[in-house]
């Protein structure tokens, strides 16, 4: 069962990530120029940055019911002294009727969160819904947040933006990892143990 959850998690995934690539707007830059459009952190630290995202992402992934598994990324540098971590949440899949009711209910929490995401559809073999924000690119912050939804799952993509931070440091006290509610997915790691 878990094995075709991560099966069917990835191929979705996969699907979202491609149709996500082809929904985007290349020749369309974001709105960067307008930071009141956007809701900065309440603190300038990488951690700071990060429990704010979680907890929006968290929030969102509350709205649509069934189990989701995190594959964040490490943190990375940016800027001059610098970090921030990507945001993969893979969930489950809803129904033509129920996406667009659960879409409805996440814009108005977006927007309530100070974003103003763009909706667009998500074509080909598994057709659903998208929110992006900003509606192509990221902010000069790195920022931005997406979530795609087809009958099969859900897929959140987000990338906190760079505030101030030692993503070596970070990574080494796995402060995202210990931070965060998700279930994990598992590692693709060669296993150790020499009776496996």
């Amino acid at each position: 069962m878990a094995r075709s959850l991560l099966i069917l998690g990835a191929t979705g995934v996969a699907v979202l990530m491609i149709t996500g690539c082809s929904n985007s707007r290349p020749n369309e830059e974001p709105n960067v120029n307008q930071p009141s459009a956007r809701s900065e952190p309440s603190a300038t630290s990488a951690k700071a940055a990060w429990d704010d995202l979680n907890e929006r992402i968290e929030s969102t992934q509350s709205m649509v019911p069934g189990e989701w598994e995190a594959s964040d990324s490490g943190a990375s540098a940016c800027g001059t002294s610098g970090a921030q971590w990507g945001i993969t949440r893979l969930g489950p899949g809803a129904s033509a009727d129920d996406r667009t009711r659960i879409i409805d209910r996440i814009e108005a929490a977006w927007k309530d969160n100070g974003w103003e995401p763009t909706r667009s559809t998500i074509g080909g073999d598994a057709p659903g819904l998208q929110l992006r924000y900003p509606a192509g690119g990221v902010f000069n912050d790195g920022f931005f947040v997406e979530i795609g939804i087809t009958e099969y799952g859900s897929s959140i993509q987000a990338q906190t933006p760079c505030a101030q931070g030692d993503a070596d440091s970070l990574n080494d006290e796995q402060y995202a990892y210990e931070h965060q509610d998700t279930t994990r997915l598992p590692s693709a790691a060669p296993s150790t143990d020499p009776s496996s």
